[in-house]
């Protein structure tokens, strides 16, 4: 090989090494400048329109985080799994997201079954747990690797058999629940909570998940004296149709929905009819406040759709992930795992966008009582939430 080949073959050399070093340090600097979280939500499913809005409200959380330099000057991921309300899929998303993706911290649940299934594990990988929209009663690790935002359902079951009693009058109630962890729990603490205060529960009917036929049972109660009947599903479209067989059968009653309500998913189960009378006792965001308005434009305008599933968890979820951030600001670390689950275990109160939540132990090791709302429907059938009193 002569001199002038040597040159150059020895100006490829260095030319392609210093390629080598550019990338290997772009791939380096892009990797080091990112922090992973994961989420299970379901996507699927009776409760998807929950999950899908769930996972809109922490993506445009991360939009908002990265768009003012990120964390520490890190852009922030969120890699979102279906966890369907399912035990089974939930799990199989846990496995994916910490065994795979190698996250610390996981929001969700944000159905009970999802929460129920990974909240054991969480000790077990040192895994951050957040869930927003899991309102189930006891959860296992919670105070140590799990922390929400919102209450469990005994808060909201009990406040609203004190709304429907003392408020309203309402003495006699009728009662139909799914079997599903949801549903049950919330009927326990609403049943246990009218009767406490001097009202008598006429019956408690129970269907299975996946039931479409509710004229026997509504056959069996038509006869009842009763004032109200709570109507405690999982998903809104089974309470639709619930509703829609009554008025099939010429019965109107007042009903009482539990939490998990959701007007759109209730008039596609009830074919758009609502009843005349309804009760939804629920977590309130007040709609006027300018943070509350300006996180709906921000949502409408990135998805153009309207948040119809409640105001509250949406904006909670949205408030979760600020909450992440501030503890790894307040930490200095993206990766302290130990200081960053400090932070949610010795928080007492979170102004977010879904209001003051106050952190207590009143219902649970750490409840987040947040405040509350009865829900309505406008003149156009859009919901409204107004802030509730009880007398």
């Amino acid at each position: 090989m002569n001199k002038n080949n040597k040159l150059i073959w020895g100006i490829v050399t260095i030319v392609v090494v210093v390629l080598i070093v550019v990338f290997a340090g772009k791939s380096s600097k892009n990797t080091e400048g990112v922090v992973s979280i994961g989420m299970i939500s379901p996507l699927t499913g009776s409760f998807a329109v929950n999950g899908e809005q769930a996972r809109n409200a922490a993506l445009l959380a991360v939009d908002k985080i990265n768009s003012e330099g990120g964390i520490l000057g890190k852009n922030l991921n969120v890699v979102v799994e279906d966890g369907k309300c399912d035990a089974s899929a939930s799990l199989s998303a846990w496995n994916k997201l910490v065994q795979t993706d190698k996250v610390k911290i996981v929001l969700g649940g944000h159905c009970s079954t999802e929460t129920l299934t990974i909240a054991p594990l969480a000790s077990t990988t040192k895994t951050i747990v957040l869930a927003n929209i899991t309102s189930a009663v006891t959860i296992a690790n919670e105070g140590e690797w799990l922390f929400r935002h919102s209450p469990p359902s005994s808060y909201i079951a009990v406040k609203a058999g004190e709304y429907v009693v003392k408020s309203l009058n309402y003495k006699t109630i009728g009662i139909i629940s799914e079997k599903k962890e949801f549903p049950l729990t919330y009927t326990q603490y609403f049943n246990d909570s009218v009767k406490a205060i001097g009202a008598v529960v006429a019956y408690n009917e129970e269907f299975a998940p996946g039931t479409t036929d509710f004229r026997s049972i509504i056959s069996k109660i038509k006869s009842s004296k009763v004032d109200a009947i709570l109507v405690s599903t999982q998903g809104g479209s089974t309470a639709g149709l619930i509703a829609k067989q009554f008025r099939d059968l010429g019965l109107e009653p007042v009903q009482i929905y539990n939490a998990g309500f959701d007007l759109k998913s209730f008039k596609d189960g009830s074919a758009g009819y609502i009843p005349a009378k309804f009760i939804v006792v629920t977590g309130y965001a007040n709609p006027e406040s300018k943070k509350v308005v300006d996180f709906v434009t921000a949502y409408e305008n990135k998805y153009n759709s309207k948040i119809t599933f409640n105001l509250y968890y949406i904006s909670a979820v949205y408030d979760m992930v600020m909450r992440v951030r501030d503890a790894m600001v307040a930490c200095n670390s993206t990766s302290d795992s130990e200081c960053i689950r400090n932070k949610f275990k010795t928080a007492t109160s979170y102004d977010g966008i879904s209001g003051i939540v106050q952190v207590a132990s009143t219902y649970a090791p750490q409840s987040s009582i947040m405040p509350l709302g009865i829900l309505t429907v406008d003149s156009q059938g859009n919901a409204l939430v107004k802030s509730l009193e009880i007398k």
